[in-house]
């Protein structure tokens, strides 16, 4: 092949190229295999990815108690007993969407006070059965952990006194929490 046909050969191939390229409307029928031309491609076909399963959250109106017992690993702590059933369905229901709407709990993303030990055990039930529970911590991170693995943050939130209207105490009782 000679140098002085590359000209020429580059001409044809962008003509090639551009009639290609046209952005002439096409339908599927166009690229529908025919008599004619057997080889027509219709393009990828697409298949829908099949719905991504939610994770199992009971439904508000499932939930008809909450049973919630205040437990303390530091043996310097003076806290009065705390255990307590709610089961007055609006404040449960209430303490339930807060506690589920609460933010993921990221390390390091806020500068945490001093953990006295202190946490609050929640277990709501239907019919007697346990349908969620949570431990929440009201010092330090305030972490609270949904169902034993999805770790979410309570502070700055309202939901220590959520948790006092959900079995009918003072919020006093419930947040904040002293050692002494």
């Amino acid at each position: 092949m000679r140098i002085k046909n590359i000209p020429v050969i580059l001409v044809f191939m962008l003509a090639v190229l551009g009639a290609g390229c046209s952005g002439g409307a096409t339908s599927n029928a166009d690229l529908a295999p025919t008599a004619t031309n057997p080889f027509a491609n219709p393009g990828p076909t697409f298949t829908p990815a099949p719905p991504v399963p939610t994770p199992t959250v009971p439904q508000v109106a499932a939930i008809e108690t909450v049973h919630v017992v205040r437990t303390s690993d530091n043996a310097q702590s003076k806290l009065p007993p705390f255990n307590y059933t709610g089961q007055d369905a609006a404040s449960v229901k209430a303490l339930y969407n807060d506690l589920l709407a609460l933010p993921k709990y990221v390390p390091g993303q806020i500068t945490c006070a001093s953990d006295i030990g202190v946490q609050y055990n929640l277990t709501f039930t239907h019919g007697g059965t346990v349908v969620l529970s949570a431990i929440a911590d009201p010092t330090g991170c305030q972490i609270v952990v949904v169902n034993g693995h999805d770790n979410r943050t309570a502070a700055h939130t309202k939901l220590w006194t959520l948790l006092a209207n959900a079995v009918g105490v003072s919020p006093t009782l419930v947040y904040p929490v002293t050692s002494s």
